[in-house]
Order: structure tokens, then C-alpha cells, then sequence
């Protein structure tokens, strides 16, 4: 049995020894992606300019943005009586992170002949490094019934089958001299809801 074991380590050192590994060669092409690969989802946009003080250097910055990605539906939308919520949220980078972040979420009365905004907000990440350690970084979250830090419909468009909606907003905080402003301009589909 002792000889058996001593012969087995033997033969496991010499297939270990014979397997050593040599220099790495060169890399070789990028294959196909695997079949659980998800593209992300891109459709519409919420792109802008922010133009505040940058909340990690404390210097005055002027930043555009433009975000495309979306995680599983370009924009939400839900009825509660003759009020309709549309939130639509994208981000900067594919891997849906809140580094890079725009959402908006609006409460439209529907009853009139046009839809008339009642309440909303926006909020807004944007981390980016500028170069070496330099990063600029800015997040912030704007209501329209906030005297601080305000929302203002500049513009708010459907289509006539309400299939599209698009927009401008633009936020103000107030508290800071000068203060900070940040504009949202966004367009997405409306994914039809079956109910």
C-alpha cells in the first residue's frame, strides 16, 4: 500500500513537472461574445450642460454630458386616474453604473386638450476623471416645487399617438453664488402598455 502511494506521487510529480508552463506568447484575436452576452440598450437620450462648482475640486466647472443607456425599458410609464408618471433614466457608461447618471420623472395631468405638468424632478451624476489624478464630479437632484433647488419645464413635446416624448428642463440651485445650473434635454419612446 506504502509503495502504491510513494509510485502515485511520483507519477503526480512528473505530470506536474512535464506541465510547467512556459513564456507567454503573443495574444491572439478577440473571439465572438459568448451566448450570454447582453448588448446594452440604447435608444433616446438625456444629454446637457452642467455648469456649477465641482463638488470634489471646489472650482467652478462647465461639463456636457450625454447619456444613452437604459436597463430594461427606455422610459416607465404608470397611470393613477387622470395622472400620468413618465420616468425616464439613462446612464453614460453601458455597465449601468451611478457614476454617470440622469433621471427624470415627470406627473402630467392628462384631462385638458394638452398635457399639463403638475409636479417632477431630475437628478444628475456625473464623475469623470479630467486626466491623472484629476477627477470632476457633480450630483445633484432638482423638484418643481422646491424654491431652492427648482425644476423648470422649459419644454415638453408627445407625439400625437403619445408613442415619443421629449423635453428640456432646467435646473437652478439657488444657494450657491453663482449658482448652479443644469440642463436636461431628453428625448425617448413610450413602450406601449397593455392593461
Amino acid at each position: 500500500m506504502k509503495q502504491g502511494l510513494v509510485q502515485l506521487f511520483v507519477v503526480l510529480t512528473l505530470t506536474l513537472l512535464a506541465c510547467k508552463r512556459g513564456p507567454e506568447g503573443p495574444a491572439g484575436p478577440q473571439g465572438p461574445a459568448g451566448p450570454d452576452y447582453v448588448a446594452p440598450y440604447q435608444q433616446g437620450y438625456i444629454k446637457g450642460t452642467i455648469i456649477a462648482q465641482d463638488t470634489l475640486n471646489n472650482r467652478r466647472v462647465r461639463e456636457s454630458y450625454n447619456y444613452v443607456y437604459y436597463s430594461q425599458s427606455p422610459c416607465d410609464v404608470y397611470t393613477i386616474g387622470s395622472t400620468l408618471t413618465l420616468s425616464i433614466a439613462r446612464w453614460g457608461d453601458p455597465t449601468i453604473n451611478f457614476l454617470r447618471y440622469a433621471g427624470i420623472s415627470l406627473n402630467i395631468d392628462t384631462t385638458g386638450g394638452t398635457p399639463t405638468l403638475v409636479s417632477g424632478f431630475a437628478a444628475i451624476s456625473n464623475l469623470k476623471p479630467v486626466g491623472g489624478n484629476i477627477v470632476t464630479g457633480y450630483s445633484h437632484f432638482y423638484d418643481t416645487s422646491n424654491t431652492t433647488d427648482t425644476l423648470i419645464v422649459e419644454n415638453l413635446t408627445f407625439s400625437p399617438q403619445f408613442t415619443q416624448v421629449s423635453g428640456r428642463l432646467r435646473g437652478i440651485r439657488h444657494n450657491v453664488t453663482p449658482p448652479d445650473t443644469v440642463t436636461f434635454e431628453f428625448e425617448s419612446i413610450i413602450p406601449r402598455t397593455y392593461q
